[in-house]
């Protein structure tokens, strides 16, 4: 019996080395950017994504009576299409106290992290022209970004914005639930 066993136990080595291979795998994360947001009742989907900054600027964080504070100010800009196949362009600018680590929840009324500073939304005409929406003040509009990834250099958040036509106050545009992930810095 002891034999056997002995007999055995010498195959057992050979069996590791004809099994073990020098095949190596890699195994990659694929990162699919995307945006989208609810325009009315349509879904708008973005691309072309930009991110430009940090570029020094001075706000008012607390107080406008007060000196004002460098801040690092950065642009998010995405195209968009919409379901009659107009192109818009998002352009949302905002203000942050550090450079390197900008997640925060960003509105009109700066705080001690930062505030939007501005946003807007360009809409194609059928002649090729454009009208410009601007930011208005309302307290349901954010800009937010909740994650961010230094080493892929990636960055996601949501949004919730109020536009008015800069030539008509009447002419609103109401961009809600707002949502990108895996845009590159």
């Amino acid at each position: 019996m002891k034999n056997k066993f002995l007999f055995l136990l010498s195959f057992l080595p050979a069996f590791f080395i004809i099994s073990c291979s020098k095949n190596v795998e890699t195994i990659s994360v694929v990162r699919n950017p995307y945006l989208n947001v609810t325009k009315g009742t349509e879904t708008l989907n973005g691309s072309d994504f930009k991110l430009n900054g940090p570029t020094d600027a001075v706000a008012y964080l607390s107080d406008t009576a007060k000196t004002g504070k460098k801040v690092f100010r950065y642009s998010f800009q995405s195209s968009l299409k919409a379901a009659n196949q107009k192109n818009l362009q998002l352009i949302i600018s905002f203000d942050t106290s550090n450079p390197n680590d900008f997640r925060n929840i960003y509105k009109t009324t700066y705080n001690s992290s930062g505030g939007l500073h501005e946003a807007s939304l360009l809409v194609e005409n059928s002649n090729q022209s454009y009208t410009k929406y601007r930011l208005t003040n309302n307290p349901n509009i954010y800009f937010e970004v909740n994650r961010l990834s230094t080493d892929e250099r990636i960055f996601a958040g949501s949004f919730n914005l109020l536009f008015q036509n800069e030539r008509d106050s009447t002419d609103l545009i109401t961009l809600s639930n707002g949502k990108f992930e895996d845009i590159q810095y």
